[in-house]
């Protein structure tokens, strides 16, 4: 379906969603890096850095739905979707390049050898994480299947991912809060 079939909300709402998500990865980000520092969860820090990166995929996201949806011309005469696709590859390419970031640094933490418990705080900011990303997913989901915008529907995917990863990170530091040779499963988290 071609962008001139779409209704015409269909430009601020698609980037509507995006700036609330990435004001959501901010207050996140926020917390989860502030938390684990004080906390002593490396893998909370490595979760806050990593709704950090969602920031650029947020608004990469925005502009290729607004460049995208803007309708056809002389020069484009089947419109600008392509540059929607572009936003799609450029947001899978960050997402790789994060991911590798997230593992060579976690393995040098890993290395360091000076663990410390995490606290109960980063537990509670953890769990508060996997509940705004799920929702995060949802919205964004619905909206992208509605308004039929890959762009829209990949990154719900990616808000998907980092509740999953909240998860892991949940676990992680629960486990580690336990004995403490268990206190590793923290860095390992990260990873």
């Amino acid at each position: 379906m071609g962008s001139e079939n779409r209704p015409n909300w269909a430009i601020s709402t698609g980037p509507g969603i995006s700036a609330l998500g990435a004001a959501i990865n901010i207050l996140l980000a926020a917390a989860k890096v502030t938390t684990g520092i004080y906390g002593n969860s490396r893998a909370l820090v490595a979760d806050g850095l990593h709704s950090l990166s969602d920031l650029a995929t947020d608004a990469v996201v925005a502009l290729g739905l607004y460049y995208g949806n803007q309708p056809y011309d002389t020069k484009h005469p089947y419109g600008h979707k392509k540059i929607e696709t572009l936003a799609e590859l450029v947001t899978g390419g960050l997402l790789i390049a994060f991911a590798l970031w997230m593992v060579f640094s976690s393995v040098e933490a890993l290395g360091q050898g000076s663990l410390a418990t995490p606290s109960a705080l980063a537990l509670i900011i953890s769990a508060i994480s996997i509940a705004a990303k799920e929702w995060l997913f949802r919205a964004t989901s619905h909206l992208g299947r509605k308004l039929q915008s890959g762009a829209l529907v990949a990154n719900a995917w990616h808000h998907r991912s980092d509740a999953i990863t909240s998860v892991f990170t949940l676990v992680a530091i629960a486990g580690a809060r336990l004995p403490p040779s268990l206190v590793i499963l923290d860095p390992l988290a990260s990873i």
